[in-house]
């Protein structure tokens, strides 16, 4: 559990030289907002080239179709053929 003051968990907080001091280099990450905190988190977490695995089922929105999008912003890179060849994608 972090602390935080802003949207992203990186942001406002030590969490990445937490991480980094631990040898973490996959998030498993989940909570809510979705399509707010939770995507904020990913994308900062993908620029300080951490691997992130979304948990759905443990993530939610206000409304479902803006839940639905995030889902789809964060995941779908790693449907495309070779995304696991790219430092810090997913």
């Amino acid at each position: 559990v972090v602390d935080k003051w802003t949207f992203g968990a990186f942001a406002s907080t030590p969490l990445e030289e937490e991480l980094r001091a631990r040898g973490v280099d996959r998030i498993l990450l989940c909570g809510v907002l979705t399509n707010v905190c939770i995507f904020a988190t990913a994308s900062q977490a993908v620029d300080r080239f951490f691997r992130v695995c979304l948990i759905e089922d443990a993530c939610a929105a206000f409304d479902k179709e803006w839940h639905n999008m995030a889902v789809r912003l964060i995941s779908e890179p790693q449907i495309k053929k070779g995304h696991n060849g790219q430092i810090g994608l997913y």
